[in-house]
């Protein structure tokens, strides 16, 4: 997560996610597909560090729940979050 998101210290996290970071980023550490994990990494990321924290939470529960690694189901269903994207 931290070389996705350019962080080289734990502190970061908290500093530029807030303290919510860890609840929505660690259902991601269990995903096999690598692909899934660091698309989601970024996009609940970026929504955490806006203070968009119960679409973040969306977000980590549907990649949690096998989201495409794309994650293009979700862009279908909320056209906007796509901005948030790494693409």
């Amino acid at each position: 997560m931290a070389e996705v998101l350019g962080f080289k210290w734990y502190d970061e996290f908290n500093e530029n996610l807030g303290p919510r970071w860890v609840y929505y980023l660690f259902r991601l550490l269990n995903r096999e597909d690598r692909n899934v994990a660091i698309n989601g990494v970024w996009v609940i990321a970026q929504l955490s560090s806006d203070g968009l924290w119960k679409h973040a939470s969306w977000v980590s529960r549907q990649v949690e729940l096998g989201a495409s690694p794309d994650l293009s189901e979700l862009f279908a269903l909320k056209p906007w979050l796509e901005d948030y994207s790494l693409n």
